[in-house]
């Protein structure tokens, strides 16, 4: 009985503990981060992450990644 109880208590904090990881793990996740209202901005030409307006200029054709999808982009003004 006293080992299922030990046992049966180990197993608690593994799970305890396992769920703290993966809330650790979520915090830090792209798609956390998306979900904030952030986008990921890619050059459909070179395949490139966007991360400056002195990388684009006005035409260039845009993949914006957020949380939900994909959209379509073209620069207007590179600013």
């Amino acid at each position: 009985m006293r080992l299922h109880k030990n046992a049966a208590h180990g197993m608690e904090r593994r799970r305890a503990h396992l769920a703290e990881l993966a809330r650790a793990l979520q915090a830090v996740s792209p798609l956390a981060t998306l979900g904030r209202g952030y986008a990921v901005l890619i050059d459909r030409q070179s395949g490139a992450v966007i991360r400056s307006v002195a990388a684009v200029d006005p035409a260039t054709r845009v993949r914006g990644i957020l949380f939900d999808g994909e959209i379509a982009l073209r620069v207007d003004d590179s600013g």
